[in-house]
């Protein structure tokens, strides 16, 4: 792998002071009914366009949130939907969005996918992980919030792709793929670009 296109993307996704510590996270613990405050739509004022993603192959792993992560996710989207509506895919992506970023924390050593441990363990602080877990989390937080407001046409799938800075591999990257039933509509969504406020939809970067 070539050392200086990894720094190269690191600096370019560090929208966040680095640690130096990599178990350290950058976040705070998840707040619980935080998002009765308005799910953030971030001003997406990155698209990395040299970033490319190509060879897809589906994933499929039996992953199952544990008790104290799903009454935390009811929690929350109950808050939430006290002052604000999920009408719309569109909606139900931006809350799963949100959630996962007040969730997950991006490891830095495992940019791009590197393998780790204690994958699929969600607790109720922030986890400091990769997109493994991103593309996860975020394909069970879509489904439960789907399921709950009644957007029966919603399907998800996690992808796994291999990942080209400047038409160079550099290793696998997972992220979701959407679609809605009985439309073409189709979102490819990268849940890492959006809690970095980089576009999280890959059109154009899905070859």
């Amino acid at each position: 792998m070539n050392k200086k296109i990894v720094t190269l993307t690191a600096l370019v996704l560090s929208a966040w002071p680095t640690v130096t510590n990599l178990e350290v996270s950058r976040k705070e613990p998840v707040k619980s009914a935080y998002a009765s405050e308005g799910a953030v739509q971030k001003p997406y004022s990155l698209n990395l366009d040299f970033i490319e993603f190509r060879n897809h192959r589906e994933l499929t792993r039996d992953v199952e949130l544990n008790s104290e992560k799903i009454r935390q996710l009811e929690e929350d989207v109950s808050a939430y939907l006290l002052g604000n509506n999920i009408d719309t895919p569109e909606q139900a992506i931006s809350y799963s969005l949100d959630f996962v970023g007040r969730s997950l924390d991006f490891r830095w050593d495992y940019i791009f996918g590197k393998e780790g441990s204690g994958y699929f363990n969600f607790p109720t602080g922030v986890k400091t992980t990769d997109c493994v877990d991103y593309a996860f989390l975020f394909d069970k937080v879509l489904e439960y919030v789907s399921a709950k407001v009644g957007l029966t046409g919603i399907s998800s799938q996690v992808m796994r792709s291999d990942g080209y800075i400047f038409g160079r591999r550099l290793d696998f990257h997972d992220w979701v793929k959407i679609n809605e039933a009985g439309t073409d509509k189709t979102w490819n969504i990268d849940p890492i670009f959006h809690d970095y406020g980089i576009n999280p939809i890959l059109d154009g970067k899905v070859k």
